[in-house]
């Protein structure tokens, strides 16, 4: 399979082929962008979390102009911050340790501007 079948099984949601074909292609030619970039994108869309952190590390060290492969990997790597404290947080993307007390309303502008939308 070329990395087009496999950006076609991503956008159909057929996320384990778009995987298996990603995988092949790396295979044959191991630092191609357009694969790995398809193969991060149907890991996260998975929820696979560690294996689309290895493949995203890869992207940004292969292609330092890679803004939202960085953006996806903090994503990841604050999400697995705020599970690991488990202090409550609204979604992964609060940016307030609020059990260090805080002022009340920095953490309520920093929740409203570093929430997900």
């Amino acid at each position: 399979m070329s990395v087009a079948q496999a950006r076609q099984a991503l956008e159909c949601g057929d996320f384990d082929a778009a995987i298996q074909a990603s995988e092949r292609s790396l295979h044959r030619r191991p630092k191609d962008i357009a694969a790995l970039t398809v193969l991060a994108r149907a890991r996260l869309a998975k929820d696979e979390s560690n294996p689309a952190a290895g493949t995203l590390a890869e992207i940004v060290k292969l292609d330092p102009s890679a803004a939202w492969a960085f953006v996806a990997l903090g994503d990841i790597y604050v999400s697995m911050f705020a599970n690991k404290l488990n202090h409550g947080f609204a979604t992964p993307y609060a940016c307030v340790d609020t059990s260090r007390g805080n002022d009340a309303q920095m953490e309520k502008t920093s929740r409203q501007r570093c929430q997900k939308p």
